[in-house]
C-alpha cells in the first residue's frame, strides 16, 4: 500500500513542497492508517484531533489515544474541544453538518496561524461511493456523480485510492491499533444506512464492485473535463459584461438542445436552481424578473441581464442657487452663463433658461408616471415610454436620475432636457450644467 499511496500523492499533485502537512485524525483505521503512511513515507507532519463532546467517555478516550500516538511519533498534536450539539441548535443543522463546520473552520485557522501547506483527511474509496449514491439519490449533475475531489483547496485526500477492506487489511497486517466509533453502526445515519444496507446489495450483484465504480470515477471525471470545456467556450460566445451587469445572448442560448442545462452552468454560481433555469428559458415576457438570494436576473429583448442586488436606498439631493451644493454621488458641476454663441449639443449637458426656474432644484431618482416634455416637442411624454423608444434596459433605467423645480422634470440627467425649460431669443443668463 506504501508505493500506491505515494503513487497517489504524485500522481494527484498532493504533497506541497514547502509546509507540514496536518493530518486529521480521529483515531479510527482510516486516519491512523494515514499517519502510519506519512511516517513511512518520510513526509513531515502534525496532528489535529477533534472532540465533538457526543460521546461520552469514548470520545475522551479517542483523544488520549490520539495524543498518545503523537507522542509516539514525537509530533504536535493539536486538540480542539467543541460543543457541537448548541452549534447545531443555534445554527438549525444537523449534528453531522455541525460537526463538518466546526472541524473545517478550525483547519482553516490552524493551517493560517501555524503555517501548515495543507490539512488530510483519511476519506476512502468507499466514502466517494457513497457520496456518489447519495447525491444520485437526491439529484445531481455530472459534477456530483464523479465521487470526492482528491483535493478542494487546502484539503487533501490521499486515501482515496484506497477501499476500506484494503485500508483495514493493511492495519491488520502491520498490526497498527485504532480505535472504533460504535456510532458508524447506527441506521439513523443516512450513510451509515447506505454502508450497510446498500452497498451490500451492490456487492452481490457486482462482485468486483469497488474497483467498477474506480473505474467510473475516472471514466466520469472524464467526461465532465470534455462538459467542462463545451460551457467554457459558451460563455466566451454568450457572455458580456458592461459596467451595470452580466449579460447572456437569450436567443443564441434558446437556440442550443438542453438551453436550460447550459443556462444552469452559466449562472448558477450566482445562486439560480436548475428550476428557475427552466422558467427562464420558456419565458418570453420582456421585462419579467427572477431572483437569487444576491442578484436578480431580467429578462430584456434578446439578453438575459445579471445584476448584484442593490439594497442601498438613493437620497433625493439639493441644488441651491446661492451654495451650490449638490448633496447625491452624482458627478455634475454647473455654472451660470450668458447665452452662447454656439450652443453645447451633447445629452451630457443642459442649457437652462435660469428664470425659468425655482429654487431649490431637486434631484432624484425617475418614478412611475413620471412625463415631461422632450425638448423639441410640444406634447408631454412618460418617462416610461421615452426609455422604451430609446431601448434603454431596466438596469440603465434604474441608474436614472432627473433635475426637477417644483416637481417639474426640467432635465432627464444624460438623456433629454424638457421644452418649458430650453432657451428662448429672450433668455438672459443660462443655467450650464455638465455630467462629467
Amino acid at each position: 500500500m506504501l508505493n500506491l499511496f505515494k503513487k497517489y500523492l504524485e500522481e494527484h499533485g498532493l504533497i506541497r513542497k514547502t509546509g507540514k502537512v496536518l493530518l486529521a485524525v480521529s483515531g479510527g483505521v482510516d486516519s491512523i492508517v494515514l499517519v502510519h503512511l506519512f511516517r513511512q513515507a518520510n513526509i513531515d507532519f502534525d496532528i489535529a484531533h477533534c472532540n465533538f463532546c457526543l460521546r461520552g467517555n469514548d470520545a475522551k478516550n479517542d483523544q488520549e489515544f490520539v495524543e498518545a500516538k503523537a507522542k509516539e511519533f514525537n509530533v504536535t498534536c493539536h486538540v480542539k474541544l467543541f460543543q457541537t450539539d448548541s452549534y447545531a441548535k443555534k445554527n438549525g443543522v444537523s449534528i453531522q453538518m455541525a460537526a463538518r463546520e466546526l472541524r473545517y473552520s478550525w483547519f482553516t485557522q490552524l493551517i493560517d496561524h501555524q503555517n501548515y501547506s495543507c490539512v488530510a483527511v483519511g476519506t476512502h474509496l468507499n466514502d466517494s461511493i457513497e457520496t456518489f449514491l447519495l447525491n444520485a439519490a437526491k439529484g445531481t449533475g455530472i459534477s456530483g456523480l464523479k465521487g470526492i475531489k482528491s483535493i478542494n483547496g487546502n484539503v487533501i485526500r490521499p486515501l482515496l485510492f484506497a477501499s476500506k477492506r484494503e485500508i483495514e487489511t493493511y492495519a491488520l497486517k502491520k498490526k497498527i491499533k485504532f480505535r472504533k466509533d460504535k456510532s458508524n453502526d447506527s441506521l439513523k445515519y443516512l450513510r451509515n444506512k447506505i454502508r450497510h444496507q446498500i452497498v451490500p446489495v451492490l456487492e452481490k450483484i457486482n462482485p468486483s464492485f469497488e474497483a467498477t465504480f474506480k473505474q467510473n470515477f475516472e471514466n466520469l471525471s472524464f467526461v465532465e473535463s470534455v462538459y467542462l470545456e463545451r460551457i467554457a467556450t459558451l460563455k466566451k460566445e454568450l457572455i458580456s459584461c458592461t459596467e451595470d451587469s452580466t449579460n447572456i445572448d437569450f436567443e443564441q442560448l434558446k437556440n442550443l438542445n438542453h438551453s436550460e442545462h447550459y443556462l444552469y452552468e452559466l449562472i448558477k454560481s450566482y445562486g439560480f436552481s436548475f428550476q428557475v433555469c427552466q422558467d427562464i428559458v420558456s419565458s418570453s415576457t420582456a421585462g419579467k424578473q427572477f431572483f437569487s438570494k444576491e442578484y436578480q436576473l431580467i429578462v430584456d429583448r434578446t439578453q438575459l441581464m445579471l445584476q448584484k442586488i442593490k439594497r442601498k436606498s438613493v437620497n433625493v439631493g439639493l441644488i441651491s442657487q446661492s451654495s451650490g451644493q449638490i448633496d447625491i454621488p452624482l458627478p455634475l458641476s454647473f455654472d451660470t452663463i450668458t447665452v452662447p454663441n454656439d450652443l453645447e449639443v451633447s445629452t451630457d449637458i443642459a442649457l437652462i433658461d435660469i428664470e425659468k426656474l425655482v429654487f431649490p432644484l431637486e434631484i432624484r431618482p425617475w418614478r412611475l408616471g413620471d412625463f415631461f416634455y422632450p425638448l423639441g416637442m410640444k406634447q408631454k411624454k412618460k418617462l416610461s415610454d421615452f426609455f422604451i423608444d430609446n431601448k434603454l434596459s431596466l438596469f440603465a433605467k434604474a441608474k436614472i436620475f432627473v433635475l426637477t423645480s417644483e416637481e417639474q422634470i426640467v432635465w432627464i440627467i444624460g438623456h433629454r432636457l424638457d421644452n418649458r425649460f430650453k432657451i428662448e431669443p429672450t433668455t438672459g443668463k443660462v443655467l450650464r450644467i455638465i455630467l462629467d
